[in-house]
């Protein structure tokens, strides 16, 4: 045998390949010439599925490198912010403000829509995140918005909505127990001046600015609030300032 075809192994090649690119790659036109091309010749045998699919990253990740790709601006408002999200392979989710708009970037960027939907047009979004099972949620103050997506339709339904620094009827705190405290006189920590909050699998987790001391946790899925959490410290002055999410795959979130 011949070192080809002994190293024509895919379980040799497939975990040295970047699964998510892997298909994507076998189903899209190359745009930057020269492309890629596979040469097969009757005296070689034939390489391996994995192996190729490791051959056409390598040719992505060269052409990167080289500087081998090409810009496709998308028109936005100079100064404000501007959020983006990437749906599957081809498609692209902007917010500017209160708008909303799809993309199809599968070739060159082409508009598909605005405002597929029924958000509050007086408040900017301050954030959005696109969820599994084909969800999209957006943040507007304390307001929380779960649509259903579709690229296909220019209007998404909503799921539920629900303002995450509602309190529950069945808690019993003290305005002191959960009141932001004073600010402090050295400038060292502030308290927040606004909502903070993260999303990790199916829960919403968030901080309301006048309440720093209490913790919010829904259910995105079901738009059912969970249960609240006092800061545990048991000082007065101390309140939670900010939340880190977990890199790892586990939904963790640090609670500082």
């Amino acid at each position: 045998r011949t070192w080809r075809e002994k190293f024509n192994d895919d379980r040799i090649w497939r975990r040295r390949c970047t699964l998510r690119l892997a298909v994507y790659l076998e189903n899209t036109d190359t745009t930057f010439q020269p492309g890629l091309k596979l040469t097969e010749h009757d005296s070689l045998s034939p390489l391996c599925e994995w192996r190729a699919r490791l051959i056409r990253e390598n040719h992505l990740w060269n052409n990167w490198r080289q500087g081998n790709f090409m810009f496709h601006h998308i028109a936005c408002i100079l100064g404000a912010n501007t959020q983006t999200q990437f749906y599957g392979n081809d498609h692209l989710v902007m917010v500017i403000l209160n708008e909303v708009t799809v993309w199809n970037i599968r070739t060159v960027p082409t508009w598909l829509m605005t405002n597929p939907c029924d958000l509050d047009t007086t408040l900017v979004i301050d954030y959005f995140e696109i969820l599994s099972e084909d969800r999209i949620l957006f943040v507007q103050l304390s307001k929380v918005s779960v649509f259903h997506m579709d690229v296909t339709s220019s209007h998404w339904p909503l799921i539920h909505t629900f303002y995450f620094d509602e309190t529950c009827p069945s808690e019993e705190f003290s305005t002191g127990n959960i009141n932001s405290p004073p600010p402090r006189g050295d400038g060292i920590v502030s308290v927040p001046e606004s909502c903070f909050y993260t999303v990790t699998g199916d829960y919403f987790v968030g901080v309301a600015p006048d309440y720093a001391r209490l913790l919010h946790i829904w259910n995105i899925k079901t738009g059912k609030k969970l249960k609240e959490v006092v800061c545990p410290v048991s000082n007065p002055n101390s309140y939670f300032t900010s939340l880190i999410h977990s890199h790892k795959p586990a939904p963790d979130v640090l609670l500082v």
